[in-house]
């Protein structure tokens, strides 16, 4: 292989390795992988709120309860003092007829307040199992995404990994002034500043080299240069 030869190899490994840090940027499985970790960072998140919820609901019935309780103690002591003969008078009468019933409506709106509490603790405790079995499906796919995903990645790595040692080694073997000049042109033709002769065909511009270019290629390779594109040109192994 000419030195001429090596750089246009060269361009092809650059070419291949520049694709395959493409692939990895845009690899569907890191989209998908992306995706399917929001999905199960948000069910992990409604497993947390719906045990939060449940817990603040226990401890309300809990208060309520409490509430409840010392709504019905009262509620025993004034019946006994009104219907215990202990003489009280009208008007005391009158107050403790008031506060009864006072007692009565706190009690029914606790009760109803109660109700609807052990109702949501009921919906809830159905809702966390469920919430847990989505969780733990999603995770144990993100899991599994995750373990091909990284197979994949560090095949491409791999390769890349490759191209490079290739990359080091055809460096080595081309003069200072060919690499600078296969540097400086590769902008300007899209990576792909070389073109190779395929039956008198420039492979870059597909035009056909004339014979004062086929014979300059003969006498000056690594400085002859298509007439239309103006790739340099690679005479054919």
């Amino acid at each position: 292989m000419t030195e001429l030869q090596k750089l246009y190899r060269l361009q092809q490994v650059d070419l291949q390795a520049e694709q395959l840090q493409k692939e990895l940027k845009t690899l569907p499985v890191i989209a998908a992988f992306q995706q399917l970790q929001n999905e199960t960072a948000a069910a992990k998140k409604t497993v947390t709120e719906t045990e939060n919820r449940l817990k603040d609901c226990e401890k309300l019935i809990k208060h309520l309860e409490f509430d409840l309780q010392q709504i019905e103690a009262e509620q025993k002591d004034i019946q006994a003092e009104l219907y215990g003969g202990s003489g009280h008078k009208a008007k005391e009468l009158a107050s403790l007829e008031k506060k009864a019933g006072k007692l009565g409506r706190e009690k029914a709106e606790l009760e109803e307040k109660l109700l609807s509490a052990m109702e949501t603790k009921e919906a809830l405790e159905q809702a966390l199992p469920e919430a847990w079995e989505k969780y733990k499906k999603l995770h144990a796919e993100l899991l599994a995404l995750h373990k091909s995903g990284n197979e994949k990645i560090h095949e491409l790595k791999s390769r890349l990994a490759g191209l490079q040692a290739e990359r080091e080694a055809l460096t080595a073997q081309i003069s200072e002034n060919l690499l600078a000049e296969y540097k400086k042109r590769r902008a300007q033709y899209q990576g792909k500043p070389l073109a190779r002769i395929e039956n008198d065909i420039c492979s870059g511009c597909r035009v056909v080299i004339s014979f004062t270019v086929k014979r300059s290629l003969q006498q000056f390779p690594g400085n002859t240069y298509c007439e239309n594109c103006g790739r340099l040109l690679v005479p054919s192994e």
